[in-house]
Formats: structure tokens, sequence, C-alpha cells
């Protein structure tokens, strides 16, 4: 599953939630070599947001240089943009949410939580949030 779902808060605020996935094949995951790449990747990703969150100006001349936009179009952009690439914290409402619109779209029941609980890598999203410790 990937794309996004219509999330709706009493303040009205967020109105508009995305989110996206990382697939991995069993043959990926279970060599160890990629699966610490895995990890670590996401774990970069992670960070990578994190600072742009904290500290967008350093990140401001990578995105000039990257997107080809000048730093006017940047500027404004950036007043409605903003990279929320962390990991989810609620994984099980996030899977639940996207699966039942998905199965609506699909014309289908919706997978239960026990199910799509099996999609999730557990190990490497542990190991993602905390690389010191040994989770596989």
């Amino acid at each position: 599953m990937s794309g996004a779902c219509l999330e709706l808060d009493a303040s009205g605020g967020r109105v508009y939630r995305e989110l996206v996935d990382l697939h991995a094949s069993a043959v990926s995951l279970e060599d160890p070599a990629k699966r610490r790449g895995i990890a670590r990747f996401v774990k970069a990703l992670s960070d990578a947001s994190l600072t742009m969150e904290r500290d967008l100006a350093t990140a401001i001349p990578l995105l000039l240089e990257t997107t080809g936009v000048s730093p006017a179009v940047l500027s404004r952009a950036l007043e409605y943009q903003r990279f929320g690439g962390t990991l989810v914290g609620d994984v099980h409402g996030a899977l639940e949410d996207a699966e039942a619109w998905q199965a609506a779209l699909d014309g289908r029941g919706a997978r239960g939580p026990e199910e799509l609980s099996k999609l999730v890598d557990w190990g490497v999203y542990l190991t993602a949030l905390w690389p010191e410790q040994a989770w596989d």
C-alpha cells in the first residue's frame, strides 16, 4: 500500500495526510547486509526530515540545486510545503486508515489489524528508531 488518506481533525488544521511506504523483497530482508542498509536508509530519511523541520536554512542550497527553481519560487513553496518524512508513530492506525481507503477503491472488504501487521517488518522499523539495539 502506498498513497494518501484524508484526515480531518477537530481544529481543522490537518486535512490531508500523505503516507509513503518503502517496499523491500523478502530476499533483501533476509540478507543481513541489505537489511542493515535498509534500516540505515530509513533512519537517514527520518533524520534528514527532522533536520529540515528544525533548521530548513541548511537544506535550502540543496533544494535550490536539485529542483532548479529560483530562490523566490522556493521561498513561496516553502510557505506551504512540509517535509514530514519521519517514521509514523501510529503504524497500525495508519495502515488501517490506508487499507480502508484502498479497500473502498478496490470494492473489497478491508483486511483486519492482525493481517495488516504482517506487512510491517518490525525489526527494520525498530532498528531505524533505535539503531543501538539488536532487534533482529
